[in-house]
């Protein structure tokens, strides 16, 4: 198996990570994935895997929203979902944001967009959740079926 893939564990794709990696070093791979490595958010109306405990038990749950809709104020001050967008910038180095005529920021979709979904368990007790992927092996989070 290389590096960095997703291993099925039950019916659910659990995330591997490459090697052995510190705390800091797995946060920082979780929050910017090889390419090979990533998954697509879930849509409105998709079945995932829900766990709520670490390296608890999987139940299905459906997605009722995902966060990736654009930012429609990005003034100075306003706050953005940092795991989805980045402001854009003129030159990487040394900025400055680009912003447009009404003093908006221009953002764009981060590399590997971890958004926040709500779910709703669609099995056993009925709750509903606002959630992450989880990135790290046994981490709470959605996970998506294996194929």
């Amino acid at each position: 198996m290389a590096d960095g893939q997703q291993v099925s564990v039950g019916r659910w794709r659990e995330p591997v990570l490459p090697g052995y990696l510190t705390s800091e070093e797995s946060l920082r791979w979780a929050r910017c994935r090889p390419p090979g490595s990533r998954t697509c958010p879930p849509g409105v109306g998709e079945v995932v895997g829900l766990r709520i405990q670490v390296y608890g038990p999987v139940v299905r749950a459906r997605v009722l929203a995902a966060g990736m809709d654009r930012p429609a104020d990005t003034r100075a001050g306003q706050e953005i979902d940092w795991n989805v967008w980045r402001y854009l910038v003129a030159d990487p180095t040394r900025g400055p944001v680009v912003q447009d005529e009404a003093g908006n920021r221009a953002v764009c979709l981060v590399d590997d967009p971890w958004p926040n979904v709500l779910l709703e368990t669609v099995e056993g007790l009925k709750m509903r959740i606002c959630t992450r992927e989880a990135r790290l092996p046994g981490s709470p989070g959605w996970l998506r079926e294996r194929e």
